[in-house]
């Protein structure tokens, strides 16, 4: 659905035809999944606004836009209107809580809102689930093509040289009863791949905080599976500074660390230390603010 995206594709489509799209979604225990293309981050707050009012029409969970990850689109200007999406889902969420900046702190770094109604990748920023893995499901999930039984990496790395094998069927076509292995050094490479070792993220601040880029994504702008888009890398750090700059500024980081919804080893407290440090380079000061307008 190339809602608020794609005017050109979306002219002839129907609020009714939305409907029945979701309609037989519903009805066939489909999921919904958006995602979020640069391109679409001007209109990102109407986005997420029309496909929450169309999840819960339907009594589908809270939409989690998930980035798209391609090079070239991330730019000054597309970041920053993927800053205010965030604000304004951080902002929606501060309503929700009334002010209460305990309980959204232990809901935030305690409770961690995974598969909630404000599942939002940004929000835990440490998160444990992605440390040292690829945050997207493809290393946790066998995917396979229908067209040919190939098994893929994931839906985006489907190419010669990549599957991992095929299943065979019997000559009436209806049963499996064995696998072509393929290229499976490759495809076990990528699914055990550790993100920490890949070029330049060994070392760099953002390491436990970034949800990195996508395998696809890097195959097609360099070549390699493992090398990071740089754009990509600007996008995920930046993201991590707004947040940072969020909880100190909100209080509900120090809130966490008194309380100890946090643990001492958590990357949070590194991350803090270099976010007031890069305050200071800029001289600018932090303004406690709980419960602003």
């Amino acid at each position: 659905i190339n809602k608020m995206l794609n005017e050109e594709l979306e002219k002839d489509i129907s609020d009714e035809d939305y409907d029945k799209i979701f309609t037989f979604l519903k009805e066939n225990n489909g999921g919904i999944h958006p995602m979020m293309a640069a391109a679409a981050t001007k209109n990102a707050i109407d986005n997420y606004e029309w496909w929450k009012e169309m999840c819960n029409k339907y009594d589908f969970p809270r939409p989690r836009p998930l980035i798209v990850r391609n090079p070239y689109e991330w730019t000054g200007e597309t970041i920053n209107n993927y800053l205010k999406y965030m604000e304004h889902v951080l902002l929606e969420i501060e309503d929700f809580f009334q002010g209460d900046f305990f309980t959204m702190a232990r809901y935030i770094f305690q409770e961690r809102p995974l598969a909630d109604n404000f599942e939002a990748s940004f929000i835990d920023v440490v998160s444990p689930e992605c440390r040292g893995r690829i945050a997207c499901s493809m290393q946790s999930s066998l995917v396979i093509r229908i067209s040919d039984l190939a098994i893929t990496i994931c839906h985006r790395t489907c190419y010669e040289g990549l599957l991992g094998g095929k299943y065979i069927l019997d000559e009436t076509g209806n049963k499996i009863i064995d696998i072509q292995p393929l290229n499976v050094g490759q495809y076990i490479d990528a699914k055990t791949f550790r993100t920490d070792l890949a070029v330049g993220c060994s070392n760099c601040w953002n390491r436990h905080s970034c949800l990195h880029g996508c395998l696809g994504a890097q195959r097609e702008y360099s070549g390699d599976l493992y090398v990071p888009i740089m754009s990509i890398c600007k996008l995920e750090q930046t993201i991590t500074d707004f947040m940072m700059d969020y909880y100190i500024n909100t209080g509900l980081l120090d809130i966490a660390i008194s309380n100890n919804f946090i643990k001492p080893d958590s990357p949070y407290y590194h991350l803090k230390e270099r976010t007031i440090k890069r305050h200071e380079r800029i001289g600018q000061n932090f303004n406690n603010n709980c419960g602003r307008n």
